[in-house]
C-alpha cells in the first residue's frame, strides 16, 4: 500500500479526535509531500489565540460566537459560492491557505478551532448540506457554510423541505452525528464526484480507493470503481469490483446492466489482439 494512503487510513480508523489530521492526510492525492506538521501546527497556533482572546467560562452560544467572529471576520474565512466545484475546496491545506471551501471542509476546519475552546462539537451528514451539531447544553447545529449560524430542528426541517419541495418526509436520521470515517468518506466523495464531472476518470478510481480503504464493507464504492475501471480499460479490475458488488448486493436494481457489462469486459479480456 502507497505509504501516504497507509497513513491516511490509520488516521481514520484509530481511536481519537483525528478528523483534521486525516483530511490533511487526503489532500497528499493531490499533494503527494505536503507537510502535514505545517498545518497541524497552524490549528495549535490560532487555536492558542482564539482560546486567549475566549473566556473559557463563557456559555457554549457565547463561545461558539467567539468563534465566529475569529474564524469569519478575523481570520477571513468565506464560502465559496463562486467556484463550489473547485477540487481545493475538498483539499483541507487549500482551504486553510485560500480560506475558502464548501461546508464538509469549513466544518472540519471550524470543529478543529472548537477544541481549544472546549467545544465538543460534531459533524452531521445533513442532507446536500453538511452541518455541525452541539449537545452540550440545548441540542442545536451551526452552518460553517454560512458564516455560523445557529439552527434549530425545526429550522433543519425547514431548509430539507425547501430543498426537497416537500416531496420527502423529513426524519431525525439526517440529524445524527456523523463517525469521523463517513465525514472523510463524504469529503473524498464530493471529490470523487467532481473528477467524474471533469470526465478524469482516473482521478475519480484514485480517490476510490482512498476511500475502500477506510469503507470496505459498502459495496457501493466498489461498483462506481468497477463503472470507471471499465473507463479506463482495466478490464480485469473492473470484473473483479462489479462481481464483488454484485455478489454483496443480489437483489441490485441495475443487475441486469452490470451482468451484461461483465460479459463485455470478460470477452474482451480474452480476445487476442
Amino acid at each position: 500500500m502507497d505509504r501516504n494512503l497507509a497513513l491516511f487510513q490509520h488516521l481514520a480508523l484509530s481511536p481519537g479526535d483525528n478528523l483534521a489530521h486525516a483530511a490533511l492526510a487526503a489532500a497528499r492525492l493531490e499533494y503527494p509531500d505536503l507537510d502535514l506538521s505545517r498545518y497541524l501546527e497552524w490549528f495549535d497556533r490560532q487555536g492558542a489565540v482564539l482560546a486567549a482572546l475566549t473566556q473559557a467560562n463563557r456559555s457554549v452560544v457565547d463561545r461558539i460566537y467567539g468563534l465566529n467572529d475569529f474564524f469569519y471576520k478575523q481570520e477571513g474565512f468565506t464560502p465559496n459560492t463562486q467556484d463550489y466545484y473547485d477540487p481545493r475546496n475538498s483539499y483541507l491545506n487549500d482551504v486553510i491557505e485560500r480560506r475558502t471551501g464548501i461546508p464538509i471542509s469549513l466544518a472540519i476546519t471550524y470543529m478543529e478551532l472548537a477544541r481549544h475552546l472546549s467545544l465538543k462539537l460534531q459533524g452531521v451528514g445533513f442532507p446536500g448540506h453538511f452541518l455541525i451539531r452541539n449537545a452540550q447544553t440545548t441540542v442545536f447545529y451551526i452552518d460553517a457554510f454560512q458564516f455560523g449560524q445557529i439552527l434549530l430542528r425545526e429550522d433543519c426541517e425547514s431548509r430539507f423541505t425547501e430543498t426537497t419541495g416537500g416531496h420527502l418526509a423529513f426524519s431525525d436520521e439526517y440529524l445524527k452525528p456523523a463517525s469521523e470515517v463517513e465525514i472523510l468518506v463524504r469529503m473524498l466523495g464530493n471529490l470523487k464526484n467532481i473528477f467524474v464531472r471533469q470526465n478524469r476518470p482516473d482521478r475519480a478510481v484514485e480517490t476510490l480507493n482512498w476511500i475502500i480503504a477506510i469503507q470496505p464493507e459498502t459495496p457501493l464504492h466498489f461498483r462506481d470503481r468497477g463503472l470507471l475501471l471499465a473507463r479506463v480499460a482495466y478490464p480485469e479490475a473492473a470484473v473483479k469490483d462489479l462481481q464483488h458488488y454484485l455478489d454483496c448486493s443480489p437483489f441490485a436494481q441495475e443487475r441486469p446492466q452490470i451482468e451484461s457489462l461483465l460479459t463485455t469486459l470478460r470477452s474482451s479480456r480474452t480476445t487476442v489482439h
